[in-house]
């Protein structure tokens, strides 16, 4: 049993907790040890979940709430990581056709810019050895984000990741007449989104977070989704951001066997490199 003072941080409060919030307190705690056995993160970890559902344990639905209603009602949304970058270069267009051409629902990509302001694709900030920001977009012959947009939207799931800040301009246009349950716009970086929700306050953004330090900001950010790496998606986790409205997404599911884990979870999309193996296990869309 934690100490009231230790309580009192679960809880978001400096005040002396009762008996029944100790208690819930406790047993959230045992729950991240349960699946968090042999990390030193568990303590982060209980700083993310909300007050209220340390305060008050209620029964956990099993999906979003209508709010956040799931994409797809009978399995996750199937998305190429980066298009079907095992089978083609990636962050291409060819990537992309090929993971629609699989049987995927959609994919994700990188976006930074160029320093004419362009938004390009691409991962690293880097290519070919030369930065891409200080590089006007005629040195390179990366595919413009605004131009994939506007070819794929109408047929695929995008999921958009800013890489870095930049003029939101282009992007924000091609996406302005879009339903906006056909995409995302993602990041790891909380100043890139809050630029975003400032831009327009419609546009439905995901927090990606691949440890427990960055799991702490989902709570305070004007977020959709929620984007774990794979090995932080437990079923107490997913439960949690589905309790609080939240779509959850996965990344990098290669396997197989994890795919069906993530299934099980009810996660609301899976996005792999493995593109083919993605689209056949669970039947082509």
């Amino acid at each position: 049993m934690p100490s009231a003072s230790a309580a009192g941080v679960f809880l978001g409060t400096a005040q002396e907790p009762g008996l029944v919030e100790r208690c819930e307190a406790a047993a959230a705690k045992a729950r991240l040890e349960a699946e968090y056995i042999g990390t030193t993160e568990v303590d982060a970890l209980i700083q993310t979940i909300p007050q209220h559902f340390l305060a008050a344990r209620v029964a956990v639905p099993s999906r979003v709430q209508p709010d956040a209603t799931p994409l797809t009602s009978s399995r996750p949304l199937l998305l190429g990581h980066r298009g079907a970058s095992k089978y083609a270069p990636q962050n291409t267009v060819a990537a992309f056709k090929l993971a629609l051409d699989h049987g995927c629902d959609g994919f994700e990509f990188d976006v930074r810019y160029t320093r004419d302001f362009r938004p390009v694709i691409c991962h690293n900030p880097l290519y070919r050895r030369r930065r891409i920001e200080k590089h006007l977009l005629s040195e390179f012959s990366l595919p413009c984000a605004d131009e994939v947009i506007g070819s794929f939207l109408g047929h695929a799931f995008l999921d958009i990741e800013l890489k870095a800040s930049g003029q939101l301009a282009l992007i924000l246009n091609a996406l302005r007449a879009a339903d906006r349950k056909k995409f995302v716009i993602s990041s790891f970086l909380p100043d890139v989104l809050q630029a975003v929700h400032a831009s327009d306050n419609d546009i439905p953004l995901g927090i990606i977070c691949e440890n427990a330090r960055q799991l702490r900001r989902w709570p305070s950010m004007p977020i959709r989704s929620v984007i774990l790496e794979r090995k932080l998606a437990t079923n107490f986790l997913v439960e949690e951001l589905h309790s609080a409205d939240k779509q959850v997404f996965v990344w990098t599911v290669n396997r197989q066997k994890e795919m069906l884990r993530l299934a099980e979870l009810e996660v609301d999309a899976l996005i792999s490199d493995d593109t083919l193996l993605l689209a056949r296990t669970f039947g082509e869309k």
